[in-house]
């Protein structure tokens, strides 16, 4: 593990090698970071997050144990359902327009994305855990739908170890002719722990519909 300063990063994300990382590098040096003045942080001091040193995490895969529902440590699968097709993958689509800079880095910084296939309907409890102190944790989901099915996905976190953790987290969400789509999320909180910086995309294809519902907690 080694120490990463994110507002120096971009020398750290040169050497990607998935196809979109072009466009996502060439977008990161378009938006450059945000600062105090950029619009979307404006309530957020985001530079004091920028310019610390962490710890950066880089992820190992594991066996996924069977379980009733998704568990992701540390960005990794540690549990899922056995019928619940989930595979890392290197290669994944990136909006190409998106606002946030910080879209592109946490893409830039995960070599692989863990995708999950949807292929008919269901529901999905996916629980994410922290427990790296001063770390840069990165990571990405990637879910995909079949045609005409309805997904559900509920989101929840702990990180009561993730002292002045970092996390960079999103899903990108690519939905098929006539897919419903659901994303609840549900996080708590507290100064001192870890702290999130999520971005998503959704790409809706004709008469697919997606639903975003997000309850956030804390102080």
């Amino acid at each position: 593990m080694k120490s990463i300063v994110l507002a120096e990063s971009l020398q750290e994300v040169q050497n990607v090698d998935f196809s979109a990382a072009t466009t996502a590098l060439e977008r990161l040096q378009k938006l450059q970071l945000p600062t105090k003045k950029t619009e979307e942080y404006r309530y957020f001091d985001i530079e004091k997050y920028l310019s610390k040193a962490y710890t950066y995490i880089k992820p190992e895969k594991q066996p996924i144990e069977e379980g009733s529902f998704v568990e992701i440590v540390n960005g990794i699968v540690v549990r899922a359902p056995k019928d619940l097709e989930i595979v890392y993958a290197k290669e994944r689509k990136i909006d190409d327009a998106h606002f946030d800079a910080l879209y592109y880095l946490g893409h830039l910084l995960s070599p692989e994305v863990i995708e999950i296939r949807c292929k008919n309907d269901t529901k999905i409890k996916i629980l994410h855990r922290y427990t790296q102190a001063n770390a840069l944790i990165a990571y990405r989901v990637v879910v995909t739908t079949a045609p005409n099915i309805a997904v559900s996905i509920s989101e929840s976190f702990i990180g009561c170890d993730a002292n002045e953790s970092l996390v960079l987290y999103g899903c990108d969400v690519h939905l098929q002719r006539d897919a419903r789509f659901e994303f609840i999320k549900d996080e708590t909180l507290v100064t001192g722990i870890y702290t999130p910086i999520h971005s998503h995309f959704i790409e809706l294809q004709e008469q697919s519909s997606a639903n975003f519902f997000s309850f956030d907690f804390g102080n």
